[in-house]
């Protein structure tokens, strides 16, 4: 039954977003995974690369990753446009599916797993399933490797390395959720305590697991840092969103006309850089 509701939903977002063309994050996250296929197929060299892939440094690769699969395929724009949307569908709603068997399986009745698919049926939820923007995907990660890190009844090695690895793909989804490492430590650290008792391996284990997603995280921050030229450990618009956002109006127009660009974001972005490079500062998270 939760499969067949899975399916009808998932059916349904896509017959709404299959005709939607690709929208501000899309675009760059569509771009960048064809980039990727390309530079597999040794199409394109390594600077041309770096400017697409990484580009001004906004956003994390992860989804450019799971949107590769469909770039591979060297559709044209109308298709590629519809595989984007069902491949994106399939990769949310597949996540979906596995918290909810993880819900049943640390409790007694199905009624958990129910009540969280129950959210999926509010029309922002339904429609933002087959987009291919990074929050949802990040999202149910999250929240997947937090049900699973909480059933976990004794820490090993193997699941350790399996929780790193697990944090750093919700990371180089969105990097914003670095700072949620911390917070995953003290809830399972506090879980633990609550039911068992913290062992100072159980402790160790959890902590490895940590420091070995942010160690993951090196390759993507060394390029960037080299791409870009400022020191950085994840990328993220969330500076710049902020002040487009929240900024005095007089402030904001004067980072708009120091950054001397067409697009106020391009301008902004010029702007945060220079004064971040003066300064000797991170533009990321």
């Amino acid at each position: 039954r939760e499969l067949t509701a899975l399916s009808l939903l998932g059916l349904v977002s896509f017959l709404l977003m299959k005709d939607v063309n690709l929208l501000g994050d899309e675009r760059f996250y569509s771009r960048a995974s064809i980039a990727l296929a390309d530079y597999v197929r040794d199409d394109i060299d390594t600077a041309e690369f770096d400017n697409t892939f990484i580009s001004r440094g906004w956003f994390m690769p992860g989804m450019s990753i799971i949107l590769s699969p469909v770039a591979f395929l060297d559709l044209d724009a109308a298709e590629s446009l519809l595989f984007f949307r069902a491949w994106m569908t399939i990769v949310n709603f597949f996540l979906v599916w596995l918290i909810m068997l993880e819900l049943q399986a640390n409790s007694d009745s199905r009624r958990s797993s129910w009540l969280f698919l129950v959210t999926f049926i509010s029309p922002y939820a339904l429609l933002y399933s087959s987009t291919l923007w990074a929050d949802l995907t990040a999202c149910l990660l999250a929240i997947y490797i937090a049900l699973k890190s909480f059933s976990v009844k004794q820490w090993t090695v193997k699941k350790a390395i399996v929780l790193g690895i697990g944090l750093a793909s919700m990371i180089y989804l969105r990097g914003q959720y670095l700072f949620l490492l911390p917070v995953y430590l003290f809830m399972i650290l506090l879980k633990y305590a609550r039911d068992t008792g913290v062992t100072t391996r159980d402790t160790a284990y959890v902590t490895c697991a940590i420091l070995l997603s942010i160690l993951l995280l090196l390759p993507w921050s060394i390029a960037v840092s080299k791409h870009s030229g400022i020191r950085t450990l994840t990328t993220t618009l969330l500076k710049e969103s902020q002040i487009m956002a929240f900024a005095d109006r007089e402030y904001r127009q004067d980072l708009i006309t120091e950054g001397g660009a067409g697009n106020r974001w391009f301008a902004v972005d010029n702007t945060v850089r220079q004064r971040a490079q003066r300064n000797s500062v991170s533009v990321g998270a």
